[in-house]
């Protein structure tokens, strides 16, 4: 049975095409099949030992290599994870094809030798023997996680196997590819969205032949056909870019881990800082944390400062005494950062007023409109940089002598449950930049969780925070969840109809924007899956215009009515 193009983006029904004599297929091959009198693509999904409809065409031609099982089985998985169809999640994993490409002579990749440090202790060990185990790794902030990754691959290349390396894509170059790339440069992959198809697909061929072992890239790259695979690594595993925004809307940092499971090998989660969610595993002891001491933590991290807004009547942003401190920086030849979360006319007026006090003649301002050649340029010359928590995480300057964090208390105020999380991951990035230096917090609460954990450098702060809060008011990872955008005249219905099911609960509809949200609720994912499945599954019969993200990212807003009768938690 054959799930034909463009029916891969929407529709569940597979039609049945004979096999010609001498073709050979698979589950998981792609091949052009005839439809309503035109050559389509499609996937063949299942193999029948006899046709299951009197009259059948057959298959014109199978169009290159196709899936392998394990992707196909991911694909599979990931459809069943997120409510989506089928088609949409083979459409995820399925390569764009360049048929020249095939044609081309694909030479083997040398061998590569074991290297002399590995990386950490008992991942090391766990690559070294085959075994399949789980870690979530939190390096020190001064350890170049780039080589030491590169190490760990290749341990893993070295005794036969392939590696799967995730990392967000952004604007600036990854210092994990870059390590990658040079150290292990004809085994190296690069599946990135930076390529073009046609390089892509050559990549692409060069692993499902096992001319090459190694594949990196951004979250599509968790289909990627790597052979006999040993290791998979998944950088900066909180990271946004790793949440799929069409459908099927997965996680890659969820289906590397699925994928890691089914084929044995062994999972490393890079936390800096870990999240939520991966530090929970660690409680549940589906993780193993692999983390430095205190006293490295410490020797590794600068000074904090923690400016108490609420003792003093500058009400300006940023106060006197931020900007005290930034002129001594200055005046001593470091580089200054100040971290908004003010973005456009606001921001200008936050640069504007350090510009003056610095006297800086090179004053930087990077926010989400900025390119990758205004991040290179700022990173390389700027003295002063003003950047929003859009770059922030993902920017790389030397030579700070003060970071300085302002609007610390809005950014924790936001209304969505990640809030607190997301900013903190954000400090603790930027954080490294001042590692000669040190830090400078403004905020009207020193004891908030988020700024107690970094002056203190301890993520654990947060985490027992966040697990507290989140499991009083019902927030993932401690009960599941997914976002529903509905037609706004069929928001009401569609919360009752989430909310008829005993195992749900309904939180809104809300208005945000330009869209309507239901949230749908359940203690366990499994609970929300089987649940919601025969919901989703009626809307899409019905062409209803739903859109269902399962562990969605955000959900847009603070407050939710419930449509159970009893109350429901509400989220601050």
């Amino acid at each position: 049975m054959v799930l034909v193009h463009p029916s891969l983006s929407h529709l569940q029904r597979a039609f049945t095409y004979a096999v010609p004599d001498g073709m050979t297929v698979d589950v998981g091959s792609v091949v052009r099949v005839p439809v309503r009198g035109r050559s389509r693509a499609g996937v063949v999904v299942e193999l029948l030992a006899q046709r299951d409809v009197e009259r059948t065409v057959p298959i014109k031609a199978v169009l290159g290599p196709g899936l392998p099982p394990d992707v196909f089985a991911l694909a599979r998985w990931t459809a069943e994870r997120y409510l989506s169809t089928l088609g949409e999640a083979l459409a995820a994993a399925v390569p764009d094809r360049v048929a020249s490409e095939e044609a081309r002579a694909i030479v083997p990749a040398p061998d590569v030798d074991p290297p002399s440090s590995p990386g950490p202790d008992d991942i090391a060990r766990a690559i070294a023997s085959g075994r399949a185990a789980s870690f979530v790794w939190r390096p020190r902030a001064d350890e170049r996680r780039g080589e030491t990754i590169t190490g760990l691959v290749a341990s893993a290349l070295a005794r036969g196997a392939g590696a799967l390396v995730l990392v967000p894509e952004v604007n600036i170059d990854s210092e994990v590819v870059s390590a990658l790339r040079a150290a292990i440069p004809e085994q190296f992959a690069w599946l990135g969205s930076d390529r073009s198809h046609r390089l892509r697909y050559r990549d692409w061929l060069a692993l499902h032949t096992g001319a090459k072992r190694l594949a990196s890239g951004g979250r599509g790259a968790v289909f990627a056909p790597v052979r006999r695979l040993g290791l998979v690594v998944v950088d900066d595993e909180g990271h946004a870019a790793y949440k799929e925004g069409r459908a099927p809307r997965f996680h890659a940092r969820a289906l590397a881990a699925e994928r890691a499971r089914a084929a044995g090998a062994t999972l490393v989660l890079v936390g800096v800082p870990p999240s939520i969610e991966a530090r929970a595993a660690v409680e549940s002891k589906a993780l193993q944390m692999v983390a430095p001491s205190r006293n490295e933590e410490l020797r590794a991290r600068p000074p904090v400062t923690v400016i108490d807004l609420s003792r003093d009547e500058d009400r300006l942003v940023p106060s006197s005494r931020t900007l005290a401190i930034a002129r001594r920086a200055a005046r001593a030849g470091h580089r200054v950062v100040v971290l908004t979360h003010r973005g456009g006319e606001e921001g200008r007026r936050v640069a504007a007023r350090v510009g003056r006090a610095l006297g800086s003649a090179r004053t930087a301002m990077l926010d989400a409109r900025s390119g990758a050649d205004a991040l290179v340029a700022a990173s390389s010359d700027a003295d002063l940089i003003v950047a929003t928590p859009y770059v922030a995480k993902d920017l790389a300057v030397t030579g700070v002598g003060v970071l300085a964090i302002v609007d610390a208390d809005a950014a924790l105020s936001q209304p969505e449950f990640r809030a607190q999380e997301e900013t903190f991951a954000t400090w603790w990035h930027a954080s490294r930049w001042a590692s000669g230096g040190q830090v400078v917090i403004e905020t009207n609460d020193p004891h908030q969780p988020a700024i107690a954990a970094l002056a203190r450098w301890d993520p654990e702060v947060l985490w027992r925070a966040e697990a507290s809060r989140r499991t009083e008011l019902g927030y993932p990872p401690f009960a599941s969840i997914a976002r529903i955008d509905v037609p706004a005249d069929r928001a009401d219905a569609v919360a009752a109809e989430v909310a008829a099911d005993g195992r749900l609960e309904a939180l809104g509809p809300v208005q945000r924007r330009d869209r309507t949200v239901v949230v749908a609720r359940a203690r366990r994912r499994e609970e929300l899956l089987v649940a919601l499945r025969p919901l989703v599954e009626r809307w899409r019969e019905a062409d209803e215009p739903m859109r269902v993200d399962v562990d969605p990212r955000e959900v847009l807003e603070p407050k939710w009515r419930s449509s159970r009768s009893e109350p429901s938690a509400t989220p601050s």
